[in-house]
């Protein structure tokens, strides 16, 4: 008998839990994706794989992030981004990547501590030069559209 893949086991294991969690039978879940119950049991067990179809209304049905199938959990940081992030309009979304990308481009360089946050606000073109980060507690993310570290000076 062929030893089965851990990676297949593991993404049926993540299947079967989500179908569980919606208390359906693999009866239900085979009738709602137009599958085989014996495709779904085998599915489940990491017996076999599946094609991308069935696999993106598999995570349709379920309710699954595809990334979260395929690699399991996140880490309880990037999971809490993601949850944040989950019912946000697609320019809220941008914004906050693009702020993440400078933070992490400010990290690479040295510590934040030694950085500062010149924030352009959309629309007004008004711009605001931010050295305490306790100070972007009053800016209102949704209207943000660029934020950008630099080194600040030593005097």
């Amino acid at each position: 008998m062929r030893k089965r893949d851990p990676n297949r086991i593991e993404m049926g294991r993540r299947f079967r839990e989500a179908r569980e969690r919606l208390n359906w039978s693999r009866e239900v879940l085979a009738e709602r994706a137009d599958l085989s119950v014996s495709f779904i049991a085998d599915l489940e067990l990491g017996n076999t794989g599946t094609r991308l179809e069935n696999f993106i209304r598999l995570c349709r049905l379920l309710d699954l992030n595809a990334d979260y199938v395929l690699f399991g959990a996140p880490g309880d940081a990037v999971q809490r981004i993601m949850d944040l992030l989950r019912d946000r309009d697609e320019e809220t979304v941008r914004v906050v990547e693009r702020t993440v990308e400078a933070l992490l481009r400010a990290l690479e360089e040295n510590h934040l501590e030694d950085r500062f946050v010149l924030i352009t606000k959309t629309g007004t073109g008004e711009e605001r030069l931010v050295t305490d980060f306790e100070d972007l507690k009053q800016y209102d993310i949704p209207y943000l559209s660029t934020v950008i570290i630099k080194k600040q000076g030593r005097q």
